[in-house]
């Protein structure tokens, strides 16, 4: 493969306010310049399963981050020991096609649809949220994290001729972690037995990936499920 190295320019402005605690608040704006990108491409007009890297000329992703961090006391003292987060990321990619990928696309345009010289980025979703919520006992020694994780439609593999984009479909991750310290120990020292627990995947999602065109319907091109996991740990600290 005829790859050459990828360079990225990088444009970041960044407001913070912090209160009490680990209390954060935040707004970002980022502008990137991508020069000799990656992206995964289809080489044969007939299967999307003939896939390649390669270099494309240049690729423009900006957007808007939020980040907010927060103790839940506020609402009520009963809530002192739980925590809520959330990172949520906006952004627009934007990639110039050469003239042969723009010209099979313009051949195999369906009746009304008009085709664009750019297109999405390979890869970029248009929105990505983490998020959280949190308990955390000290004097009972007691974890507990809930998280959920999404990123929005993306494409996967860029397509060619009769052979459209393939895109990769939104995984809603949900995770729960529990850990407690056993054993007696001084005040505030931290316990030298702890159990936990994990649970990936509670909605039990699946990882699709699907063919996506103007007015067609989405088909399915990758399905399989990845199944719920349930692990459980022991330490012990000497």
């Amino acid at each position: 493969l005829d790859l050459v190295q990828t360079y990225i320019s990088n444009y970041d402005l960044r407001f913070e306010k912090y209160m009490s605690g680990s209390d954060i608040i935040s707004v970002s704006g980022f502008y990137k310049d991508f020069t000799n990108p990656i992206e995964v491409v289809s080489f044969n007009a007939t299967s999307a399963d003939n896939i390649t890297p390669r270099n494309i000329e240049k690729a423009l992703v900006m957007g808007v981050e939020f980040e907010v961090k927060k103790g839940l006391e506020f609402l009520s003292e009963k809530l002192k020991n739980l925590s809520a987060g959330a990172n949520v990321t906006f952004s627009k990619s934007e990639v110039e096609m050469s003239d042969i990928e723009y010209d099979f696309r313009v051949l195999e345009a369906r009746d009304g649809e008009t085709v664009e010289r750019t297109r999405e980025f390979q890869g970029q979703a248009p929105f990505l949220i983490n998020s959280y919520l949190s308990y955390g006992n000290q004097e009972k020694a007691l974890d507990v994290n809930l998280s959920y994780n999404v990123q929005g439609k993306n494409i996967a593999i860029v397509g060619i001729g009769r052979v459209p984009d393939v895109y990769n479909r939104p995984f809603h991750d949900l995770t729960l972690k529990i850990s407690k310290g056993l054993g007696k120990t001084e005040e505030y020292e931290p316990k030298k037995h702890t159990i936990s627990a994990t649970f990936r995947n509670i909605l039990n999602q699946k990882r699709q990936q699907i063919y996506s065109s103007y007015q067609a319907q989405d088909q399915i091109f990758t399905s399989y499920s990845v199944g719920m996991f349930f692990g459980f740990g022991y330490s012990y600290k000497f």
